[in-house]
């Protein structure tokens, strides 16, 4: 089954969508003898049906996932990262002008381009190498806007996952000579899988992680801030959809592994 196909089915939103379809085939009004079980086992999906979407759309119980995959990825301040040849962007913070001349669409995880350019700007590393199919038109102007020249960006384009970006930035780091040490930049919830895969191709990742979603909704923050409210507890349409991000990462970290180990095996990437 197609990857994208598989994490799409798997994931919470879909779930529930394919139990509410088997509740309403089961307590459709219908005639003989298997009706009973039918309206038995539509009560019981009901209440399946019921405690998952109970669980997706609560923020905190959502968050304690999230947290998960940010913990070990807490925010570093540029000053405080080492040196290295290039920084790595990975892309999917921006995407491409909608109109001719327009500028480039800002998403939920643009900082990353941002934290990028102060990097730079702070000289941990003498280049930004932007990762993902459409960095030449979303993140790389605003990293000139940033003030990051454009001698100093290189833009590897082939990527259209996180596999391949880990895959592709090798193969650019080994042709240029630079050093397999490198400064990796996506989002905190990201940052465990990007890791393991540089990791798999042979690169050294120091994370260099940003956006940091869960931490603002955990227990923990809650807590210390202000306490719990009703507005923490209430089911939020917001809960689920970051609880969908969060199981694609989860099954990401399997999945990928996988397909980094069959790649080495295959011998699909040079110089290893």
């Amino acid at each position: 089954m197609n990857v994208a196909l598989l994490t799409w089915v798997c994931n919470p939103f879909s779930v529930a969508v394919a139990l509410a379809v088997a509740v309403w085939r089961c307590l459709r009004p219908s005639g003989g003898a298997s009706a009973v079980r039918r309206r038995k086992a539509g009560r019981t999906l009901s209440w399946i049906l019921v405690g998952w979407m109970a669980f997706w759309t609560q923020p905190l119980l959502v968050n304690l996932i999230g947290t998960w995959l940010e913990a070990p990825y807490p925010y570093v301040a540029p000053e405080g990262q080492p040196t290295c040849d290039v920084i790595v962007l990975l892309g999917g913070g921006m995407g491409r002008a909608k109109w001719a001349g327009g500028i480039p669409e800002m998403f939920g995880s643009a900082d990353r381009v941002w934290h990028a350019a102060r990097l730079w700007r702070a000289g941990r590393a003498r280049y930004i190498i932007a990762s993902g199919n459409s960095e030449e038109g979303s993140s790389v102007p605003l990293l000139l806007d940033l003030g990051v020249p454009r001698q100093a960006i290189l833009v590897e384009s082939q990527a259209k996952s996180t596999l391949q970006n880990g895959l592709y930035v090798r193969r650019l780091i080994d042709e240029r000579g630079f050093s397999r040490r490198v400064l990796l930049v996506t989002s905190a919830w990201h940052m465990r899988r990007s890791e393991m895969i540089f990791r798999g191709f042979g690169l050294e990742p120091v994370p260099a992680a940003v956006d940091h979603e869960a931490s603002y909704g955990g227990w923990k923050s809650v807590l210390a801030e202000k306490g719990v409210t009703p507005w923490h507890i209430l089911p939020s349409v917001q809960a689920m959809a970051s609880g969908c991000v969060y199981v694609k990462e989860c099954q990401g970290l399997l999945g990928d592994r996988l397909r980094v180990s069959r790649a080495k095996r295959e011998r699909i990437h040079d110089g290893l």
